[in-house]
């Protein structure tokens, strides 16, 4: 949870946040699927991607803050996760996989 947390201030690549996102679907399908084990596993491969602790832009990587639609899922994972009436039944306002029409 502190991970998720702290994602939403982490500033990578692009790149690295396309990981990031794929990331964030393995931990939504362990949490639908009750599955602890699969959710530890994404979680602790969230972490790998968690900035250095000494930034240096030495060869000139671009790093920026997560995107909106990453923003959103950290958000709605953090929030299923601290609300004991959070249903994790499929709905379409919640799930952050969703796109509004």
């Amino acid at each position: 949870m502190l991970t998720l947390s702290l994602a939403r201030r982490w500033r990578l690549s692009a790149e690295q946040w396309d990981e990031v996102n794929k990331t964030l679907t393995e931990l939504w399908k362990a949490l639908r699927a009750g599955n602890p084990a699969a959710f530890a596993e994404a979680a602790d491969d969230l972490l790998f991607f968690g900035p250095p602790r000494e930034v240096t832009d030495v060869d000139g990587t671009v790093v920026e803050p997560a995107p909106g639609k990453i923003q959103e899922r950290l958000n709605t994972l953090i929030h299923t996760l601290t609300d004991p009436s959070a249903s994790l039944a499929p709905s379409d306002s919640r799930h952050p996989d969703r796109t509004k029409p």
